[in-house]
């Protein structure tokens, strides 16, 4: 378990990535967490070990679709829906599972073929969510900062024309 920290409206939180050898159990990483007083983790998938022991300990949880599955849940319903009963129905409410993120820094490479995909996949993954009655639980992307073209100062930032129009602009909109 690698933990990285972050500070967001005051709530401390997590970020539990499960690349290494030698790694803590999940009962002890989560141990390790709720030491920390860290109200909030990140998952880099939908580990089920995982879930299991961050259930009734009031951590809220984002967990992610795996970057190889977007492209393949973007155009198919069924796909999403099976993925959501088998990741996400089986662990919510116990587990507070608060945002599931399509896939992880995705934007990052320009020769990513993956970058048309994602507005699709997150749509799916909301009805799926819908369909299960797991309005609750916000759909979203991480993004690395590379996908800004200018980020200084914040009120200048731009993304890059790359993906501004084709990506980032149909994220954004359409939304409930």
């Amino acid at each position: 378990m690698t933990l990285s920290g972050a500070k967001i409206s005051g709530l401390p939180g997590v970020n539990y990535g499960q690349l290494g050898n030698n790694l803590p159990t999940p009962t002890t990483s989560v141990s390790l967490i709720k030491n920390l007083n860290a109200k909030r983790v990140k998952i880099y998938d939908a580990n089920p070990q995982i879930l299991k022991a961050l259930e009734n300990t009031g951590i809220q949880v984002s967990i992610m679709l795996p970057n190889e599955l977007v492209t393949n849940v973007s155009s198919n319903q069924t796909l999403a829906n099976q993925w959501i009963q088998s990741n996400v129905v089986p662990f919510y409410p116990k587990t507070l599972i608060r945002y599931l993120l399509v896939g992880n820094e995705l934007i990052s490479s320009t020769t990513n073929q993956t970058w048309p995909h994602i507005v699709p996949a997150m749509h799916r993954i909301k009805h799926s969510l819908t369909t299960f009655g797991l309005h609750k639980i916000k759909v979203g992307t991480p993004l690395a900062m590379d996908v800004l073209q200018t980020s200084f100062p914040p009120s200048n930032g731009t993304f890059r024309n790359d993906i501004a129009l084709s990506v980032i602009k149909p994220m954004l909109e359409n939304w409930d």
